[in-house]
C-alpha cells in the first residue's frame, strides 16, 4: 500500500487505536476495542465508534472471527507503518520547544519583523564546540538555540549595561577616501556594534519576550550575545549573536 493510502485509513484515531489494540493483544472482542477507543471518542458516540470499525473491515484491514476480531495481513503492515511514525515522532517532539524546528521558526519570524534576509537553514559552527545557527545572508547576525548558551565558548562572556552603550562615529578608509562609520560603543569594550543589527535584535526580542539582554566577551573582540533573559535563566526562545564591527563576520 502508498503510505498516502494508510495515512488515509488510520489519520482518524479511533482507527489507529483499533489497530494498535488488536496488534498488541493478537485479537480481542468489541468491547475491549471500544475501550481502546479512547473514553472521549467511545461516549461520544457508540455509532462513529461502529462506523470506523466498520470502516477497517470493509478495507480488509480488520477481520472478524466469531465475536473476536483481529488484525489481517494488511493490517499488520498497517500497524508497523503506525509504530514506525510513533517512534519518528517520540524523537522529534521534544525538539520542537525549543530546538532545531523552533530555531527555524524564530529565523523566519525575525526575518518578517525586520526585513533582515535569513538562510533559514542550520549549519554547524565549529566555535569552541559544534554550536548549530542560522545565518544571515551577510554573515553577520545569526540565531541559535537558548540552551547552547551553556556551551564553553560563552564562558568568557560577561553582561554589558544597554543603558552605558552610546552612538559614536569612527573615521574608515576606503578606496574612494574617508568615511564616517556610526557604530554603537561601550566603554568597557576595544570593538564596536552595528546600530541596524543591535536595533533590529533589541525591538524583536522586546517586543515578542518582553526584555533583552546583552552579553560580550571583556577580553577580546567576539561576537555580541543578546537573549531575553540572563544567562542563569532558561526560556523557551532564541539566542542571537551579532559580529563585532571590527571583524566584519564570525
Amino acid at each position: 500500500m502508498r503510505k498516502r493510502d494508510v495515512l488515509s485509513i488510520v489519520e482518524i484515531p479511533i482507527r489507529s487505536n483499533i489497530v494498535l489494540r488488536l496488534d498488541e493483544a493478537g485479537k480481542a472482542a468489541y468491547s475491549d476495542l471500544l475501550d481502546s477507543a479512547g473514553p472521549i471518542e467511545a461516549l461520544d458516540s457508540r455509532g462513529n465508534f461502529n462506523y470506523h470499525l466498520n470502516f477497517l473491515l470493509d478495507n480488509s484491514i480488520v477481520a472478524k472471527d466469531g465475536v473476536v476480531y483481529r488484525l489481517t495481513d494488511k493490517g499488520q503492515a498497517v500497524a508497523q507503518f503506525i509504530k514506525e511514525v510513533n517512534r519518528v515522532w517520540n524523537q522529534v517532539e521534544p525538539k520542537l520547544g525549543g530546538g532545531f524546528v523552533s530555531i527555524v521558526s524564530y529565523a523566519e519570524e525575525f526575518e518578517r519583523e525586520t526585513g533582515i534576509k535569513m538562510h533559514k537553514t542550520l549549519e554547524k559552527r565549529k566555535l569552541k564546540g559544534r554550536i548549530e545557527t542560522i545565518m544571515d545572508e551577510k554573515n553577520v547576525v545569526c540565531l541559535l538555540n537558548e540552551g547552547q548558551c551553556e556551551d564553553e565558548f560563552f564562558g568568557d562572556y560577561e553582561e554589558i549595561e544597554i543603558s552605558d552603550t552610546k552612538l559614536c562615529v569612527d573615521e574608515v578608509e576606503e578606496k574612494d577616501g574617508k568615511h564616517n562609520l556610526y557604530v554603537i560603543c561601550h566603554p568597557e569594550l576595544p570593538y564596536r556594534l552595528s546600530p541596524h543589527y543591535l536595533g533590529a535584535v533589541l525591538r524583536y526580542l522586546q517586543k515578542n519576550f518582553g526584555e533583552a539582554h546583552i552579553y560580550a566577551d571583556k577580553k577580546k573582540p567576539m561576537p555580541f550575545m543578546l537573549r531575553a533573559k540572563r544567562l542563569q535563566e532558561r526560556y523557551e526562545g532564541p539566542a542571537f549573536m551579532i559580529a563585532p564591527v571590527i571583524l566584519g563576520a564570525f
